[in-house]
């Protein structure tokens, strides 16, 4: 029992199964990117492209995690990320899910004919990777990590200011 054993523990140390993670379009060695490591207000860069037939920001490839308050990772930081560009603002993209967050979620759910409770789910998401001409809405990639806007962001579409 014990060779057998051992046979297992040598081939998941070679093959090293839990690295990788499956995207749908491929599988992607997940150790290739940074471990996210959380610090309240340290802001991503959010650089939104066209990859595989859908927007991605490059912290998450997910289309099926669910993300509500108190979650952080880099998903949050790709949810945050992907409401920006589609023009509503969640504040500083720094993978926390915070009330801000939720809140720039329920207005792209309700504008995009989604139930609106802010949860980030499978729905939501397959919205949010969809490029329908409405994003694009000038945010910059930078902005004032002290006051969450640059002066120059337009407002979200449901929020004054």
């Amino acid at each position: 029992m014990s060779v057998v054993s051992a046979a297992l523990v040598a081939v998941l140390l070679t093959t090293r199964p839990w690295r990788y993670e499956e995207t749908g379009t491929a599988t992607v060695d997940v150790s290739a990117r940074p471990v996210f490591v959380f610090q309240r207000g340290q802001c991503h860069r959010c650089l939104v492209e066209r990859q595989a037939g859908e927007l991605r920001a490059g912290y998450s490839t997910t289309r099926t995690a669910i993300v509500d308050v108190n979650s952080r990772g880099w998903e949050i930081t790709e949810a945050q990320c992907l409401l920006r560009y589609h023009g509503y603002d969640p504040g500083v993209p720094d993978g926390e899910y915070d009330e801000r967050s939720k809140d720039a979620t329920k207005r792209f759910q309700r504008n995009h004919g989604l139930v609106a409770d802010g949860i980030v789910g499978p729905t939501t998401w397959r919205e949010l990777r969809q490029d329908d001409e409405r994003g694009r809405h000038g945010f910059h990639t930078g902005h004032d990590h002290r006051f969450h806007r640059t002066g120059t962001e337009p407002p979200d579409r449901d929020h004054e200011g």
